[in-house]
């Protein structure tokens, strides 16, 4: 039989998670107080908090992922904006990541770098 991508099923330790062009094992801890998503050099460890069936835990963690990489992804773009400024000779207001479905970027007249 042919498994399902981690995508398309519930994530489970073991699976591979890609970040910043490495592969990184997940590992899922049960019996935290609350939620959280740590990310190390080799692995990504989700607590999953006490009490929680599998459908909810996977629903967080798949949340916690997607807020820590748009956070990731601020400061990645803010920084490389940074360093290209001198040669563009302008400077957003703000660099602002979303989770886009068609649009990759833009920047709007208040200075807005999308």
């Amino acid at each position: 039989t042919t498994e399902l991508p981690p995508r398309m099923r519930a994530l489970r330790t073991g699976d591979v998670i890609p970040f910043r062009g490495d592969l990184l094992r997940l590992e899922i801890r049960p019996g935290g107080v609350r939620f959280s998503l740590t990310i190390g050099a080799q692995e990504v460890i989700a607590t999953v908090a006490a009490g929680s069936d599998e459908s909810e835990a996977d629903e967080v963690i798949r949340s916690l992922f997607r807020r820590t990489f748009q956070q990731v992804t601020e400061r990645v773009v803010a920084e490389y904006v940074a360093r290209h400024v001198p040669s563009v000779g302008e400077s957003p207001s703000r660099v602002f990541v979303r989770e886009q479905k068609t649009r990759w970027g833009s920047c709007a007249p208040d200075g807005t770098l999308r």
